[in-house]
């Protein structure tokens, strides 16, 4: 799968794309160690599943779930060890008990939902009091997204027929960590942390790319954690912004 190759399995360490892809998984994978000792998780809108198997490697029961068959054929291609399962099905009619889960992931796909309150209240629903859901979008503060953010746009129904579509032509709006926190809060979630996560340094972004190659990559990552302390600034250039919540 492409993007398996262009993400993951990428061995340049000054690939643009790869590093800002491997930068949101450990945020995702650190988030979830440091939350979730056990249980059952679910990983919704999974794609190629690269969290849902980690997941199950590292000894969860892990629970891929996609609206297109197809990710999760290519996911079990992949499947080599733990409890895992895959799941077709549309996120607003989940087919799991009340209470099902421990911990949800929600990555990159919040951005493609004309109404996210919707899917929410139902992640809210199979997973147990205390459960934690894990969402990771891309950043809406950032400078030239050339997409409104979730409170600028006065009637969502317009993006209803063009909602859950692939990659970055999908996203509909974009979200601000505020934003993001209060309709986490109005879905019944308490958020516990937030955090932003590739700068230009690694993402490319902000016309990095056309002269940053030739940085070694160990400069490339201070730089990049120099920039993340940097309050304001790391709101306005990062790429990518983690919530973990739990459930009420």
């Amino acid at each position: 799968y492409e993007h398996d190759l262009v993400e993951y399995h990428c061995a340049d360490p000054r690939h643009f794309y790869s590093q800002m892809y491997k930068r949101r998984l450990a945020v995702m994978l650190e988030a979830l160690w440091h939350h979730m000792s056990g249980g059952r998780l679910l990983d919704l809108g999974c794609a190629q599943g690269n969290v849902a198997l980690l997941a199950a490697e590292s000894g969860l029961e892990s629970y891929a779930v996609d609206l297109r068959p197809e990710f999760l054929r290519y996911a079990g291609l992949k499947y080599e060890r733990g409890a895992f399962h895959r799941v077709a099905s549309d996120a607003t009619h989940l087919p799991f008990a009340a209470g099902f889960f421990d911990g949800v992931v929600w990555g990159e796909v919040i951005e493609h939902v004309a109404y996210p309150e919707q899917i929410l209240e139902e992640i809210a629903r199979v997973l147990r009091p205390g459960g934690v859901l894990l969402v990771t979008t891309p950043n809406g503060a950032r400078l030239r997204t050339g997409l409104p953010t979730f409170s600028q746009v006065a009637d969502r129904s317009q993006f209803v027929a063009r909602q859950f579509q692939p990659d970055s032509d999908g996203h509909l709006f974009l979200f601000t960590r505020r934003e993001l926190a209060s309709v986490l809060a109005q879905s019944g979630f308490r958020v516990l942390a937030q955090c932003l996560y590739a700068t230009p340094w690694v993402s490319g972004r902000l016309a990095f790319r056309h002269w940053m190659r030739w940085m070694p990559s160990s400069l490339r990552n201070q730089l990049e954690e120099l920039t993340l302390r940097a309050g304001v600034i790391a709101d306005l250039v990062c790429e990518g912004q983690a919530a973990i919540a739990q459930r009420s």
